[in-house]
């Protein structure tokens, strides 16, 4: 059996193995809304849902846990039952983006700062706040839950929804717990967004058996925030991975520097870049581009990555893992894929997110002849602040 047939194979048989792991007991808040899909009924003993922390839930939630592919999806049916504000304001740009917990006096100042509704005034206690533009009208709370210094909140973020408001979600729960000092987020889906996600993944199985899958190589992640934080990278297709390092498992937890230095959280080791590799589809040759003669090839990547925006460390690194590759042909084929492609085939989800993101992916194929292609305009990119760069690269094959 060859090893493509073998891949098919063994993604079929993940695909096939969704399970619902368990339910637990729910209070409901008198919501009449419809409750998602009724998923299978619970073992006679369930055990309590775990996150990735091993953290448990407290008992007044009811949750289904899927695992689909290599992809935890848990589902939203109720809301959560303390105390809690949440609001939607007009955006003031990333700074307003927070996941923290703030004294009294830190909380006022920051509702003041932001042109926030103070809803509390309660001096003793203190102020979990989540704020992000992936919180859409409509998000929810489900639930919260403590394991020593960290708080996780379990969110719906209804980010699928259009954003035409261009609002921040902001989310304040006072806390009177004085161990916590890190908060959490746990991201749910509602029934219909686990539907989507499955008719996406059952979409993904027939390009694997039909041949339409080629491989995205090196993508790597480098992050330069403007002085030390704590910052969490999520590939949102992760059940395309084939390779990571650090190992991936549901995000990577970083202490970055703006040396670009990165610490893993809660790890004694140090790393300059995060690295993965994954399948990819519907990357294709285009009229767009350029035809690069192969004495060429070093001068032209040096000219097109710095308009793109990287540095010469960057680039130096993208060509030394690339050139040994393209100076195989006589002439390439190269253009660089845009917004909506990068996207499709592995989007990211950053917190905090970064004031400038830059994307790389370079589509290149060999030839023996020389071709005629439209250039492909490119825009000068200009780093700002908090960057977060990211290159890699895929061979397109007859």
């Amino acid at each position: 059996m060859n090893s493509k047939k073998q891949l098919i194979i063994l993604i079929l048989g993940a695909l096939l193995s969704v399970s619902c792991i368990t339910n637990v007991s729910l209070l409901s808040k008198g919501d009449t809304r419809t409750t998602p899909t009724e998923s299978p009924s619970p073992s006679p003993s369930p055990s309590p849902i775990r996150t990735r922390h091993e953290t448990p839930l407290v008992s007044n939630v009811m949750a289904t846990k899927y695992k689909y592919v290599n992809t935890i999806y848990r589902i939203i049916t109720d809301d959560y039952d303390g105390e809690y504000d949440r609001q939607m304001i007009n955006d003031t740009g990333y700074e307003l983006e927070k996941e923290d917990i703030l004294s009294y006096e830190e909380y006022k100042e920051y509702c003041k700062k932001y042109n926030i509704n103070q809803k509390y005034t309660d001096k003793n206690q203190r102020y979990i706040i989540y704020s992000n533009r992936d919180l859409k009208e409509g998000f929810r709370l489900a639930n919260i839950s403590y394991q020593e210094d960290e708080v996780f909140l379990f969110v719906w973020k209804n980010c699928e929804k259009e954003d035409s408001k261009n609002q921040t979600g902001v989310l304040i729960i006072p806390i009177k717990n004085k161990m916590v000092t890190h908060v959490t987020i746990e991201k749910l889906y509602t029934q219909e967004d686990f539907e989507k996600q499955k008719e996406y993944i059952e979409k993904w199985r027939e390009d694997i058996e039909n041949g339409n899958i080629i491989s995205v190589k090196k993508p790597v992640i480098y992050i330069y925030p403007e002085k030390e934080q704590e910052v969490e990278v999520k590939l949102l297709n992760d059940n395309r991975l084939l390779h990571s390092y650090p190992k991936y498992e549901n995000s990577w937890k970083v202490v970055a520097s703006p040396d670009g230095n990165l610490k893993e959280k809660n790890k004694n080791r140090n790393y300059y870049a995060l690295y993965y590799e994954s399948k990819s589809k519907n990357i294709k040759e285009t009229e767009e581009g350029f035809i690069v003669e192969k004495e060429n090839i070093t001068k032209f990547l040096e000219e097109k990555l710095e308009i793109l925006g990287l540095n010469e460390k960057e680039q130096e690194e993208f060509i030394i893992y690339w050139l040994p590759r393209l100076e195989q042909n006589k002439y390439v084929y190269i253009r660089f894929a845009n917004k909506e492609e990068i996207e499709e085939n592995m989007k990211l989800e950053i917190n905090p997110k970064p004031k400038t993101l830059i994307r790389v992916m370079m589509v290149w194929k060999g030839l023996e002849e020389k071709k005629e292609v439209k250039e492909q305009k490119l825009e000068k990119v200009k780093r700002k602040g908090y960057t977060i760069v990211e290159w890699g690269g895929t061979e397109l094959k007859d």
